[in-house]
């Protein structure tokens, strides 16, 4: 995740000292950089006669903001990691749900296919959330093999 190390490194140069300012800059610098290029891109295409293609790429830029904002939740020390997975799963669920919701992504008719959309919704978000915490767990023998070198 360059983002992630370059807005690290942006907010532990900057004089701000409370750790939750300094948490809450990392979320708009990550998610809102995101949402701009994306929001850019989506202007751009809805400008050249493609709303619809402006449409998906606006919320596809909602969903990356949100989920690049939702990563400082996970460098929040003072946490455990229970504590970090519960609070994101329920944001996802407030924020991003009614985003993948009001997408046209999925069909929306009945309250069945809204309730079904959780199934891939949370399936692949446990799948990323084991993926980035092999990657990412300081025990993680793929971690390790980065910092010896």
């Amino acid at each position: 995740m360059m983002g992630a190390a370059y807005t690290s490194v942006l907010i532990e140069s900057s004089p701000v000292t409370s750790t939750v300012t300094k948490h809450l800059i990392a979320v708009a610098l990550r998610g809102g950089i995101t949402f701009a290029i994306m929001g850019g891109i989506a202007a751009m295409l809805y400008a050249t006669g493609k709303p619809n293609d402006g449409w998906h790429t606006l919320m596809a830029g909602a969903v990356a903001g949100v989920v690049m904002g939702a990563s400082v939740l996970y460098e929040v020390k003072e946490w455990s990691l229970l504590k970090q997975t519960v609070i994101h799963a329920l944001l996802m669920l407030v924020v991003l749900y009614p985003i993948v919701l009001i997408s046209g992504w999925w069909p929306t008719e009945t309250w069945g296919q809204r309730l079904f959309i959780l199934i891939p919704f949370y399936g692949i978000g446990a799948v990323l959330w084991g993926v980035f915490f092999i990657i990412f767990n300081e025990r993680s023998p793929l971690r390790r093999r980065r910092t010896d070198s």
